[in-house]
């Protein structure tokens, strides 16, 4: 059993960040803040808290 995820980030309306696959100036791809990593950390987190040891998370 998996949970898959997305990186959603809060707000009014809550978004969800778009990695992208293009490469090169002006793309988000390779393109992480320590602040966004920083929240993957808390998400991921949350999700292991929430559904325990025996789900994987993807």
């Amino acid at each position: 059993t998996a949970l898959k995820t997305n990186i959603v980030q809060p707000g009014e309306p809550a978004s969800v960040f778009g990695g992208g696959f293009a490469t090169g100036a002006g793309t988000t791809d390779q393109y992480a803040t320590t602040p966004l990593l920083r929240h993957i950390e808390m998400l991921i987190g949350t999700f292991r808290d929430a559904v325990g040891p025996d789900v994987d998370i993807n």
